[in-house]
């Protein structure tokens, strides 16, 4: 499974790593949590909804915070999608945004098990 968290302009860079997977046919549960601050700036929403409509195991995440809360909201949100399966330390995570969200996700995820080597970033 692989799991792309893009806080607001780290979407750019995330788009183009899904992209490039959907181009592969990979077969992995992709899920993609986009962090914004409101709802104005999910500015390709409609298209990675078309994602999700698309691909049977894609599934999409816009995600509103509120100031300084964008990991919390990310990670509260994380955890309930995958605490079903208990499948969230054997995911492949990819994170584009600002380095201090990076290093704030990052450090969340590895407390819950995700092995360091399992953990890719992007700063933007």
């Amino acid at each position: 499974p692989i799991v792309y968290i893009a806080f607001s302009s780290g979407f750019a860079p995330i788009k183009s790593l899904i992209e490039h997977a959907l181009t592969l046919d990979v077969t992995e549960h992709i899920q993609l949590y986009w962090l914004v601050p409101g709802q104005d700036d999910l500015y390709m929403h409609n298209h990675c909804r078309s994602w999700a409509d698309a691909f049977e195991h894609f599934d999409y995440f816009p995600l509103c915070y509120k100031s300084n809360d964008a990991v919390k909201t990310c990670m509260t949100e994380l955890n309930k999608n995958n605490s079903a399966t208990g499948a969230l330390a054997n995911q492949h995570v990819y994170i584009a945004g600002s380095n201090d969200e990076i290093t704030q996700t990052k450090n969340a995820l590895l407390e819950q098990g995700i092995s360091e080597r399992s953990v890719f970033i992007e700063p933007v």
